[in-house]
């Protein structure tokens, strides 16, 4: 198996293993082709999110949405680190848990990185893709905005 692993704090590293004989599976021994290491200026987290009950999709009501804040290790000088808000393109598409140089790079740059996985992405079931269609440009922009208002930076 060849298999890549990173983070939005970590670059990607390329690990390999074989298959262990069946019923020993818990004994795979990976081994690291290709070492990366951890960005400790970065720090980041996950959060659901919750529409408010006025922006909630009356055929899908109760979906929620994810966001992923990536922010500088260190503390600003200002009260709150600068916020880029960015929304995957698709509609239907996602943001993972994975390396991006570019939310990376601005982070280290001093910014703070919400990456917004409005309703109607992939991976939250099938609900959350149905509630999109006739409402592009509508629910997934004000998703974007709840998420942006929602979330507190801490400083």
């Amino acid at each position: 198996m060849v298999a890549k692993f990173s983070t939005p704090s970590r670059p990607p590293m390329l690990m390999v293993a074989f298959l262990p004989p069946a019923g020993k599976e818990a004994e795979v021994n990976w081994v690291c082709l290709e070492e990366s290491h951890q960005i400790q200026e970065i720090t980041w987290n996950i959060h659901t999110l919750h529409p408010p009950p006025e922006l909630d999709n009356p055929h899908y009501a109760g979906l929620d949405f994810e966001a992923i804040l990536l922010r500088p290790t260190q503390a600003p000088e200002q009260t709150k680190f600068p916020l880029v808000v960015t929304p995957h393109g698709g509609p239907h598409s996602v943001f993972t848990i994975s390396w991006m140089l570019y939310p990376a790079v601005l982070c280290r740059m001093g910014f703070a990185v919400l990456l917004v996985n409005y309703r109607g992405s992939l991976g939250f079931g099938q609900d959350s893709v149905a509630s999109l269609p006739g409402n592009v440009g509508i629910q997934d922009v004000k998703d974007v905005q709840v998420s942006g208002m929602q979330l507190p930076l801490p400083s």
